[in-house]
C-alpha cells in the first residue's frame, strides 16, 4: 500500500498489488485516548482521524452509548478515505487493541482503498454470516 494524493480528496491509500476478496489488508494497533483527555483531544487536528472505541470490553458490537471513547489507529488505516461504496471494511478488535482491515471485493493495483467510516451494523452481520475475513 502507498499513501498518494487523490484528486478531490487529499491524501489516500492505494493498493500496490492485487488484493483479493476477504484478504487481510492491514492490522493496525490503536492508542486509546483516556477518558480524562477526551475533551482536550477533541479540539486537536488528530480528532478527525479518531475511531469510536468502546468504553467497556464486555460489549464489542452492541449499545452505541458504550462507544464513548476514541482511539487513533497507527499505520495506514487513518489515511484511508470514506466511501458510501467502500471496497474494504474495518473490524475493531477490542481485546487486541487493534483494528483490522479486510477487502470486501477484488481491489486492483493502483486502486484507492476506501472504508465506510460509519459501517452499518447489518453490513457487519452480513459480512460475518457470509464467511467473514479469510
Amino acid at each position: 500500500m502507498e499513501v498518494v494524493q487523490i484528486p478531490g480528496k487529499g491524501r489516500g491509500v492505494i493498493a500496490k498489488s492485487l488484493i483479493l476478496p476477504r484478504q487481510l489488508i492491514c492490522r493496525c494497533p490503536v492508542v486509546v485516548i483516556p477518558e480524562e483527555d477526551l475533551r482536550s483531544f477533541e479540539e486537536t487536528a488528530l480528532a478527525d482521524y479518531a475511531f469510536a472505541w468502546p468504553s467497556s470490553r464486555d460489549d464489542r458490537y452492541g449499545n452505541k452509548d458504550l462507544w464513548s471513547l476514541s482511539a487513533i489507529a497507527l499505520g495506514l488505516l487513518s489515511m484511508m478515505n470514506h466511501s458510501g461504496r467502500p471496497n474494504a471494511r474495518f473490524v475493531i478488535e477490542v481485546e487486541h487493541l487493534e483494528i483490522t482491515v479486510y477487502a470486501l471485493h477484488r481491489i486492483l493495483e493502483s486502486e484507492e482503498i476506501t472504508i465506510n467510516y460509519e459501517w452499518p451494523e447489518e453490513h457487519t452481520k452480513n459480512f460475518v454470516e457470509n464467511g467473514g475475513p479469510s
